[in-house]
């Protein structure tokens, strides 16, 4: 495992990507504290990364930023860390432009959250596995078993010593079956075995080599067990398996059979389902249109010049929220034109109701007053919200 530090600043956020980047095999993998860095935290040859030490979740606008400071440089790969989350629409983006998503905890561990992280990651244990086999081939003097790919910070976890011990005990017992295998032909089935024990009667002898395997390979992630396609490895070349097929190997052990995977990737987490466009214009449209239509028949309201005339003016801004939330694609915040409109739909109640310009110039202070400041108001935010509309465009 690399070499990790508890998380307390962004740079030890920046340290951990960085060496999480090396034991991936990204092994110029460095950090860059301080000053500008266009959106890369972690830069190499072959990938670079931004780190985020915040406690909101990641949007779009964050991962847009990543791929825009990568430039022309397509053949690198891009990962973002963060300490929280991230947003549905960061996960659909970062799928459809390749870039791995990781979550790191307090302690410096890492996670993936996506399909391209969890490939990367895939691919560090798997080289891990194979310098292992490669060095226990060595020491046995049997040589390197295929091609193996250096990942710089690589170390042995407890669950990879397990797996180790578990392979030592593989390769044992079939060195014992191995060495049994004459005897045991060459002796009927139902004789008593060397030490007075009586071996049960079958018609297929009984292999201590067999037996291990079939421990080791319960004992064995997946991802460990499955070689490069014969296309990849000069290994398996003249097996008579098909390009592309994945090949068992066990260790120690030359022979391979064609299986077919298990399980397949990890699916996506489901994103949360969003509101369709429109929704909150539609909902404020008919708030409004239930009052246009009940408040003139109210007593304290008097319509002016009649209820028909006084309802068909307020029906006009919420017909006009309905169409738009109707016909709307936009997912812009809402709020500065919905209050906007509900200000201006207030304006007009109170222009209708003749009960509120009764009286001499000082009793027409009281509705004008609010009137014109509902208006002020409701113009502000309109430009307001068209302003942001241009700064958001560019």
């Amino acid at each position: 495992m690399p070499e990790r530090r508890p998380v307390r600043s962004w740079q030890d956020a920046e340290h951990n990507a960085a060496a999480w980047m090396r034991y991936w095999g990204y092994a110029d993998a460095r950090a860059k504290p301080g000053g500008p860095d266009g959106g890369i935290d972690v830069r190499s040859a072959r990938a670079l990364g931004q780190v985020k030490y915040v406690a909101a979740a990641v949007g779009r606008p964050e991962l847009q930023l990543l791929f825009g400071a990568r430039g022309r440089l397509l053949d690198r790969q891009l990962l973002f860390f963060t300490g929280s989350s991230y947003g549905a629409p960061a996960l659909q983006y970062a799928l459809e432009n390749d870039i791995a998503l990781f979550v790191y905890g307090l302690d410096g561990s890492m996670e993936a959250r996506n399909a391209p992280a969890r490939r990367i990651m895939d691919r560090a244990r798997a080289a891990e596995s194979a310098r292992a086999a490669e060095a226990r081939a060595q020491g046995q003097g049997q040589g390197p078993v295929g091609p193996t790919r250096p990942v710089a910070g690589a170390g042995q976890s407890p669950e990879a010593e397990r797996r180790e011990e578990l392979r030592r005990f593989a390769a044992a017992a079939r060195d014992a079956g191995a060495s049994e295998r004459p005897a045991a032909e060459g002796r009927p089935t139902n004789a008593p075995a060397p030490g007075g024990v009586a071996r049960e009667s079958t018609t297929r002898p009984y292999s201590a080599a067999r037996d291990a395997a079939i421990v080791e390979e319960r004992n064995t992630p997946r991802a460990e067990v499955l070689a490069p396609s014969p296309a990849a490895s000069p290994r398996a070349a003249g097996t008579g398996s098909a390009p592309g097929e994945h090949i068992a190997v066990s260790p120690g052990d030359d022979s391979r059979s064609p299986v077919t995977p298990t399980h397949g990737p990890r699916p996506l987490p489901a994103a949360p389902k969003e509101r369709r466009p429109g929704t909150e214009r539609m909902l404020l449209g008919l708030f409004l249109a239930f009052v246009a239509l009940i408040l003139p028949a109210g007593g304290s309201y008097t319509p002016q010049p009649g209820r028909l005339v006084a309802t068909v003016l307020m029906l006009v801004v919420p017909c006009w929220l309905l169409t738009w939330g109707a016909v709307t694609k936009s997912r812009r915040r809402f709020w500065p034109v919905g209050l906007s409109l509900f200000l201006l739909h207030l304006t007009l109640a109170w222009a209708t109701n003749a009960q509120l310009w009764q009286g001499d110039a000082s009793d027409l202070l009281l509705p004008t007053l609010p009137m014109a400041l509902c208006l002020l108001t409701s113009t502000l935010l309109m430009r307001w919200h068209a302003r942001t509309g241009e700064t958001d465009g560019r």
